[in-house]
């Protein structure tokens, strides 16, 4: 079983270095994702863990990380506001 440890701070997400984390981080952590298992071809940046390959570990953190930014647009009430997560807001602005 692999160890994760939760209670450190989550990794930074924000792939492109743009201020948020929106659509375009998820799809590069995705693509990195794919090419290091179909290719193996390792980017650094989504090897949230450290150890040298990009597995489910991985994607557990980016996830992890992801809905702690994501907590971060809660209201007072708690109530976390969809419309307002930069990833959410990029799939409504393409429609």
């Amino acid at each position: 079983m692999v160890g994760l440890n939760f209670n450190s701070p989550p990794p930074s997400i924000d792939f492109n270095h743009d201020g948020k984390v929106d659509f375009q981080d998820i799809i590069y952590f995705v693509d990195a994702y794919i090419n290091f298992n179909q290719h193996s071809i390792l980017d650094p940046a989504c090897d949230l863990n450290h150890d040298g390959i990009i597995d489910f570990s991985d994607v557990a953190l980016f996830v992890d990380a992801y809905i702690a930014y994501a907590q971060s647009f809660a209201t007072n009430s708690g109530k976390i506001i969809l419309s307002e997560i930069p990833a959410v807001k990029s799939i409504y602005a393409t429609k």
